[in-house]
């Protein structure tokens, strides 16, 4: 009898404990054990930790108030973590950085990785590009402001002969244009021949009658009558006035070198 007692006290005993481990991971109504009612707002004199937190559930939705700052305090090796959004982000306000919104403090919004935009982008104000390409091709740090673009000017022609040499180039397509001080983007391209096997066409640019070393290019067509192209783009820096721009070309001794069809345009970048 004794020892059925025992067995009966150590059955019962387990099956407390079972239920209470279920119960201690089971959903608990939290309001009421606080003697709450549903709607009550419970308030906390402290921090409250946990080490997850759900609002709302599918179907229902939840609104979760920061009225101050979401900040993650943990790091890694040393280093600062980030806060990490595991899923899609929908702001429905607008983002900004800083006490105060708008371009009137030192605390511009920084993205700080590559942007993909799936749609249009509409600035207001000043578009500031950070990198230009300098008369030499070399990548500097520049701005394009409003109204960038100030003036265009185009000169194209077709059929066009000459038996000029290096010595002695002729002019192929020119344009004058009053500028600001600022930057102009020169390009030309052109199609040739020449009456002879291996003849050679080359094409320059001159700026106020200074030759653009850059802008020296130079083709050769293994056969003659033979068709290929000629071409070069490049950025020179004028001063505030009326500037002449003309692209010049050549060939070999004897001779004659055609341009088919060419163009020539330059456009004022103001900085």
């Amino acid at each position: 009898m004794k020892k059925t007692l025992v067995v009966l006290a150590v059955i019962i005993g387990a099956t407390a404990l079972t239920a209470g481990a279920v119960k201690a991971y089971a959903n608990r109504d939290i309001t009421a054990t606080l003697g709450g009612a549903p709607g009550d707002v419970f308030n906390v004199d402290g921090t409250l930790g946990v080490s997850a937190l759900r609002v709302g559930a599918q179907g229902m939705g939840g609104v979760t108030q920061f009225n101050g700052t979401i900040i993650n305090n943990t790091t890694q090796d040393g280093a600062d973590l980030p806060v990490t959004f595991g899923d899609n982000v929908r702001i429905d306000g607008r983002v900004y950085r800083g006490a105060g919104d708008g371009p009137y403090d030192d605390k511009p919004f920084i993205i700080n990785d590559n942007a993909w935009v799936v749609g249009d982008l509409e600035v207001t104000g000043r578009l500031q590009i950070g990198r230009s390409i300098d008369g030499n091709g070399v990548v500097t740090t520049g701005t394009i402001s409003d109204h960038a673009v100030t003036d265009t000017l185009h000169a194209a022609d077709s059929n066009l002969e000459t038996t000029a040499t290096e010595d002695d180039p002729d002019v192929l397509l020119e344009k004058s244009g009053t500028n600001g001080e600022s930057t102009v983007f020169c390009a030309f391209s052109g199609y040739f021949t020449t009456d002879t096997d291996g003849g050679m066409v080359a094409a320059y640019l001159l700026v106020d009658g200074e030759e653009v070393h850059s802008t020296i290019r130079a083709a050769v067509s293994p056969h003659a009558y033979d068709m290929f192209n000629v071409s070069f783009n490049t950025t020179v820096s004028v001063e505030s006035g009326t500037h002449e721009y003309q692209v010049v070309w050549y060939t070999d001794s004897g001779a004659t070198a055609t341009m088919y069809n060419g163009s020539f345009d330059t456009i004022e970048l103001k900085r």
